[in-house]
């Protein structure tokens, strides 16, 4: 199953990221990262703004395949 909680979880592993380092990104505790990667909690539109509206270990995440999963 791809949703956004699915590659919330893809993207912060692609950048070699902890949930607790992930979480101070978004302005969430680790437990919070945890929820929305096992769809507990939805990733709100600030949490996605956060995420992709700078660069996060050198690289940009697309916020459409974020959302979507369209694009890379």
């Amino acid at each position: 199953m791809d949703d956004i909680s699915t590659r919330f979880r893809e993207v912060r592993k692609s950048l070699n990221m902890t949930q607790e380092d992930w979480g101070k990104v978004i302005g969430i505790t680790r437990s919070g990262v945890n929820e929305i990667e096992n769809g507990r909690r939805n990733a709100t539109d600030k949490h996605i703004k956060l995420i992709c509206s700078s660069p996060i270990n050198g690289k940009y995440v697309n916020e459409n395949f974020l959302r979507t999963g369209e694009g890379e």
